[in-house]
């Protein structure tokens, strides 16, 4: 939350001395008026991140867009399909640590093949100790490391039948995860799924705050 000191706007990711001592929050009549965050996605502005790296998955087209958002409108595949986006630097992280995040973007998603095959399509927030190579593997990435990563599930669609369509379960929201571990992590955002037509999906405003 911003501060107003003399008319002046201070930002979460800005910095608030008290004595020489940085805060990371502030209070006036025991009421928390400003609280500091780390800013890693803003309106297309990288903040801390240092800058993000993105990654397809070999054998098939569409990424994520690195625009005013993180958007992703790639994705019309009747195989195995994933993107990974995250920071170019590590991230100190405590347990506690909450990431926050505005999705935004159709709401649904379909299929991409109607002869009976089932479809799943999934995004999730996660931190990495490590990233994979480029390009990701062309496999279910369900069997790969990445899913099991500390983070949060977004949505999963479980696998769906083919005349069926999936609604996001959130959409239009600010989407949140309190971290359960401690350490230093790439945070990012990673789509996959199987035989899927992926709508478009929005991310922004993706902020750390300490706990």
């Amino acid at each position: 939350m911003p501060l107003i000191f003399n008319g002046s706007s201070i930002p979460g990711s800005g910095a608030v001395k008290e004595n020489g001592v940085s805060l990371s929050s502030l209070k006036a009549n025991n009421v928390e008026v400003w609280k500091r965050q780390t800013d890693l996605w803003v309106n297309g502005g990288t903040g801390s991140s240092g800058g993000w790296a993105n990654y397809y998955m070999a054998n098939v087209s569409g990424q994520w867009a690195l625009g005013t958002a993180i958007s992703s409108n790639g994705y019309n595949s009747n195989t195995y399909f994933g993107t990974l986006c995250h920071t170019g630097n590590k991230i100190n992280v405590k347990a506690g640590d909450r990431f926050s995040f505005y999705l935004s973007g159709t709401g649904s998603n379909t299929t991409r093949d109607t002869s009976g095959f089932l479809w799943n399509i999934n995004l999730k927030l996660v931190l990495l100790s490590s990233v994979p190579s480029n390009p990701l593997p062309f496999s279910n990435l369900e069997d790969t490391g990445l899913i099991s990563a500390p983070g949060k599930d977004v949505f999963r669609s479980g696998d769906q039948h083919y005349d069926w369509t999936y609604s996001w379960p959130v959409n239009n929201t600010t989407i949140e995860y309190l971290s359960s571990v401690t350490g230093s992590y790439y945070i990012g955002f990673l789509l996959w799924g199987y035989n899927a037509y992926c709508n478009n999906i929005n991310l922004n405003n993706l902020i750390q705050i300490p706990a």
